[in-house]
């Protein structure tokens, strides 16, 4: 559990972006494109930093904790921190989503003639 938070931790120390894209995806749920638009980066772009992200924080665990008997599962390892930030990213990107659709909206609806 500890090995986690400290892989967690290690891995935004180096790439920010990647420990999000965990966060986002695994913690929050969020498919690659809902993680890409939070993040305003391209699906291929997350695709490739939550590949990586993973191989990064299984050797880290691996390495620092040799085998657990009976592994936690990581979802319950959130902080209270954590669901904060996953939330606030998560009101943020529908705040996005729903600011495209009403400009999408108001484009497409045909010019009212007087």
């Amino acid at each position: 559990m500890v090995a986690l938070d400290d892989a967690l931790k290690s891995l935004a120390a180096i790439d920010s972006r990647k420990s999000q894209i965990v966060e986002l995806r695994f913690f929050g749920g969020l498919s690659i494109d809902e993680t890409a638009e939070v993040l305003q980066v391209s699906p291929g772009t997350v695709m490739r930093d939550w590949t990586l992200a993973k191989a990064w924080l299984r050797r880290e665990i691996t390495a620092t904790s040799k085998a657990a008997p009976n592994p936690v599962p990581l979802h319950y390892l959130m902080t209270p921190e954590r669901w904060q930030k996953i939330d606030q990213l998560f009101h943020f990107a529908l705040e996005r989503a729903r600011k495209s659709a009403r400009s999408l909206s108001q484009t497409l609806a045909p010019a009212t003639r007087p």
